[in-house]
């Protein structure tokens, strides 16, 4: 049994798309690709850090593979201070 179905993919040839996979995976290479851009993306995380002076989150510094994904799919990286609350006097 066959599973997938072939696309054109912005070429004369086809390539086998399986059920699930996003048709802008052309864009990425190989490599990339055995690693998993979402494994990749995920890696980016926020974290919040609270002191005397407030609390801010701040997101983990960005690879060079998240930020060539997120060029490839013409996003701009996240801020890296997402949040900024000063204290309370």
């Amino acid at each position: 049994m066959v599973v997938g179905r072939s696309c054109q993919a912005g070429s004369s040839r086809q390539r086998r798309v399986m059920p699930g996979q996003n048709l802008r995976a052309d864009v990425f290479s190989q490599p990339l690709m055995q690693r998993g851009v979402r494994h990749e993306l995920d890696r980016i995380a926020i974290g919040t850090f609270t002191g005397p002076a407030g609390t801010f989150r701040q997101r983990t510094e960005i690879t060079k593979a998240q930020r060539d994904i997120l060029a490839q799919l013409g996003i701009d990286p996240p801020p890296r201070i997402y949040q900024l609350t000063p204290a309370s006097p």
